[in-house]
């Protein structure tokens, strides 16, 4: 079970949050959600690819991107990409942020706006607390 589990890590394409451009967006993310995983049980099925947008100095923004780079971390079969809000939608209102976007085989599977706004998020059932400073 040990190696089963060490194989699946080694074929674990990312992993982390990759930080993209607006001229970055099409290739990174709608072209590479319709690669598919290496995973047999995927096949076919593109890759999982979620979008987040963001804005600095926005507290709930800057949470979620705490959740983002441990869920990146905990899905490496998923790819995370981040691009500030707007630079990717012109004119976004900070409202709006932070925002998902979540693509699979090019489309667009779901968009969650505002995330954090209307109440405090839990980390896959977990709750989630910011780590301190030792």
């Amino acid at each position: 079970e040990r190696l089963r589990e060490l194989q699946r890590l080694e074929q674990a394409r990312f992993g982390r949050v990759y930080p993209i451009g607006r001229d970055d967006y099409t290739r990174e993310v709608t072209e590479a959600s319709k690669i598919d995983n290496d995973d047999a049980d995927m096949s076919g099925k593109g890759t999982g690819v979620v979008c987040f947008l963001y804005k600095d100095g926005i507290p709930r923004s800057d949470l979620a991107f705490e959740h983002v780079r441990i869920l990146a971390q905990r899905h490496p079969h998923t790819k995370f990409v981040s691009i500030v809000g707007d630079k990717c939608i012109p004119n976004l209102p900070d409202t709006r942020l932070p925002m998902f976007i979540i693509y699979r085989k090019g489309e667009v599977l779901n968009q969650i706006v505002a995330w954090g706004a209307d109440r405090e998020r839990k980390i896959e059932g977990e709750p989630f607390t910011r780590p301190t400073n030792n």
